[in-house]
């Protein structure tokens, strides 16, 4: 059963940052700053500006924040959050997943904590425990998010397991659909795995799902050379042409276009010695 994808983050956490995006955070530190300096004991107005801060790209300040706020006694379990994005930021990974794994020992299946714990697992070369922290996070969420899949499968690739990096865009395509990130991806990581066949299978889906299929054809001739079926290179360059030239004139001369229709004619004389 398909999945509902969901493009937004979890939690009032993140999505507050777009909120913010719309108002002068500038502003609000300011303000803040004024209801500080009224209220020099008050936890919560450090943290209200922590949060400011963290969101206007000042982590040290933000992380100084926390520390007041958590030295005037304020136990709001989103300071430990917040003190691993900040220090995620800082490139600060090995005190990011300590605070991570903090809130994890508490709430096990806190996607936000189980998203930096696979993000920083990763950024400390730990590639195959980033992986398996992804998929933990795919499992515990409600709604899918593609890029976890993805990324995850980029953990299993840096581990130099490219099986399951394919099992798992696989799970992903069965969750969430043959969605073109997963089928570009899948393929490509048959490609650089020299299985051939397999990789021309994803790229017919990538043809079948393309509304504008030049580019398609032409992936799928290359694929074709590098099985050595020169006559399936050749029946995609053409199919790859004719899509080209039924395009409008002022995409036909687009600078990505050009280069296409380059390669297409460069591939075709190329072939011709094959055929």
């Amino acid at each position: 059963m398909i999945r509902t994808p969901i493009f937004l983050l979890y939690s009032f956490v993140f999505c507050s940052q777009v909120l913010f995006a719309h108002g002068d955070l500038h502003e609000r530190i300011l303000l803040l700053t004024s209801e500080i300096n009224a209220k020099p004991n008050d936890a919560n107005l450090y943290f209200e500006r922590a949060k400011l801060y963290f969101y206007h790209n000042e982590f040290n300040l933000s992380i100084l924040d926390l520390d007041t706020s958590d030295k005037l006694g304020l136990k709001d379990p989103l300071t430990h959050l917040f003190y691993a994005k900040a220090h995620q930021k800082l490139n600060n990974h090995k005190v990011a997943l300590a605070y991570a794994e903090q809130i994890l020992a508490h709430d096990s299946k806190n996607v936000n904590a189980l998203k930096i714990k696979a993000q920083v697992q990763h950024s400390l070369e730990k590639y195959a425990e980033s992986a398996e922290s992804y998929a933990l996070l795919i499992n515990t969420t409600k709604r899918a998010l593609p890029e976890n899949y993805l990324d995850g499968a980029k953990s299993w690739i840096d581990a130099n397991n490219t099986t399951k990096a394919i099992l798992l865009i696989d799970q992903g395509i069965h969750d969430l659909g043959e969605l073109p990130a997963f089928l570009r991806k899948k393929k490509e990581y048959l490609v650089e795995n020299e299985m051939y066949k397999d990789a021309f299978l994803v790229q017919k889906l990538i043809i079948a799902n393309a509304q504008r299929k030049e580019r398609a054809h032409y992936e799928a001739a290359e694929i074709a050379l590098l099985l050595k079926d020169f006559d399936l290179a050749a029946k995609h360059l053409n199919k790859s042409e004719k899509a080209f030239h039924a395009l409008p004139i002022r995409i036909q001369n687009n600078k990505a276009m050009r280069e296409l229709a380059a390669s297409i004619k460069n591939t075709k004389t190329k072939l011709s010695n094959h055929l």
